[in-house]
């Protein structure tokens, strides 16, 4: 199934002129050598001084949603 790919298989990735195959998890969630989606996002918003708390939260929930499909 699809979404049972996106769980089992690895994907290449790519960074700089490395490429290694990792998990929809490991690119969404975390990756020991590069910051990924995930922490990405969340550092970006932490950074942001105009972002109100209502929608830092309501972002937050997202990335939650985001981040336990990705683990399955």
């Amino acid at each position: 199934t699809p979404t049972g790919s996106m769980r089992q298989e690895k994907f290449y990735f790519r960074y700089c002129s490395n490429t290694s195959q990792i998990s929809m998890n490991e690119i969404i969630n975390s990756n020991k050598y590069l910051l990924v989606l995930v922490p990405l996002v969340r550092k970006y918003i932490d950074e942001r001084k105009d972002m109100n708390s209502n929608t830092q939260h309501t972002v937050e929930q997202y990335l939650l949603f985001i981040s336990n499909r990705a683990e399955g």
